[in-house]
C-alpha cells in the first residue's frame, strides 16, 4: 500500500496529552502518523488487536483483561511443565520446579547420562 493514495485521519484528545505525546515521539525519533501506521499494519497483519490495548477494547475492563491474559499466560506454563514431567498440583518451590525442568531437559537431550547421579 502505497503512501500516495492515503486517506487522512481526525481524532479528538486533550492538547496537553497530545503535547505530552508528541513529545515521547519525538524524543523516540518517530511521529504520531508513524505510529498510527504502524498500529494499523498491526491490525491488518494480525486481525487482532495488541494485548496493551485489550483493557481500553471492547466490553471487557481493564481487570477482566489482565486477568484473562494471566491466566492464558498460566495455560502455558502448564504445558511447558506438562511437557518437561512437572505436575503443576504439586506444591513444589520455583527452585525445585526449575531444576526439575532442567533435568527432564537434560534427560531428553543426553539420554545416555544417568541424571540421578
Amino acid at each position: 500500500m502505497g503512501e500516495a493514495a492515503a486517506v487522512q485521519m481526525n481524532v479528538r484528545i486533550d492538547p496537553a496529552l497530545k503535547q505530552i505525546g508528541d513529545e515521547v515521539l519525538a524524543r523516540n525519533g518517530t511521529t504520531p502518523s508513524k505510529v498510527i501506521r504502524s498500529l494499523w499494519r498491526y491490525f491488518a497483519d494480525r486481525q487482532s488487536v495488541p494485548p496493551f490495548l485489550m483493557g481500553n477494547v471492547g466490553c471487557e475492563d481493564g481487570r477482566e483483561a489482565k486477568r484473562r491474559i494471566a491466566h492464558e499466560g498460566f495455560g502455558l506454563v502448564g504445558k511447558l511443565a506438562a511437557q518437561n514431567g512437572l505436575e503443576m498440583n504439586e506444591a513444589i518451590g520455583c527452585q525445585e520446579a526449575r531444576d526439575r525442568m532442567y533435568d527432564a531437559m537434560l534427560d531428553e537431550m543426553f539420554p545416555e547420562l544417568d541424571s540421578a547421579e
